[in-house]
């Protein structure tokens, strides 16, 4: 079982949050902590030195949450998890070639169902925490998203509120759906400005600038750039760690707070 609460340290790698964790006590492997995801996975050539065991009747569809493109896995069991000394145990994680040549797979705030996941990234860490030692406010409670993904609500210049994903996983401050792109006031037309990778292969990112404020929580963007890609608006890594965001993975919802809010109990 897990422990009750603890500490991860999190190591910001290309503005993507990395988490360090060992198996069998090997290790550490560079793992992204994402938000964005209610995945755990890691790369096949790590499953494969691990000698992790496939799951059997485990098949897994895995779907691209940039391009929803789909492919089909499977699940192996990941012994003796460590994360930075708080102890998970043996979890189920899916298997899949990862893509990115500084990381080997991502793990969700789904790995801590049964417990609080405070993101206290400005003291560079997670916190994870009993939710019968500290209770969650029930005022100022957003409930996930129908992707079963914690989400915020986003106020845009030209459209209004919008409810966005929380994806620690995105190193953007910003991203819009293409069928924003009439929705919001921009200062110029768009441009392609690069090419993004995900799982699923390559494609075509257009950019621009957002005329006028930005408000995400208590953080407000003026003039901020965005870029247009994935299926929903996406509030990014530059802004979360910016943001003090509890998470409950399994009942389903998420909460804004304030250091006065959460007091002694989180120090």
């Amino acid at each position: 079982p897990l422990a009750p609460e603890g500490a991860i340290p999190i190591f910001a790698s290309l503005q993507r949050p990395i988490i360090l964790v060992r198996s069998r006590l090997r290790g550490p492997y560079p793992i992204v902590f994402d938000t964005g995801s209610n995945d755990n996975a890691i790369d096949t050539e790590v499953a494969r030195g691990l000698r992790l065991r496939r799951v059997r009747g485990t098949d897994v569809e895995v779907i691209d949450g940039s391009t929803g493109a789909r492919f089909t896995t499977h699940s192996s069991m990941m012994p003796e998890i460590d994360i930075g000394g708080y102890v998970v145990g043996d979890r189920a994680v899916t298997v899949y070639d990862w893509r990115h040549p500084s990381e080997v797979g991502i793990f969700s705030p789904t790995l801590f169902s049964g417990r609080l996941v405070q993101l206290d990234l400005p003291r560079a860490r997670v916190r994870i925490r009993a939710k019968d030692a500290w209770s969650a406010p029930e005022a100022g409670r957003t409930a996930y998203m129908e992707n079963g993904l914690p989400g915020i609500e986003v106020n845009l210049p030209g459209h209004g509120p919008a409810m966005a994903k929380l994806d620690t996983g995105n190193n953007s401050e910003l991203l819009l759906p293409e069928a924003f792109l009439d929705r919001v006031r921009l200062r110029a037309a768009p441009t392609v400005v690069g090419t993004a990778t995900s799982v699923s292969g390559s494609r075509d990112i257009l950019g621009g600038v957002i005329e006028g404020d930005v408000q995400i929580g208590d953080v407000t963007l003026t003039n901020p750039d965005v870029l247009f890609s994935g299926l929903t608006p996406n509030v990014g890594f530059p802004v979360i760690k910016r943001l003090n965001v509890l998470l409950d993975p399994a009942g389903g919802g998420s909460w804004l707070l304030s250091r006065r809010t959460l007091g002694a109990s989180t120090t």
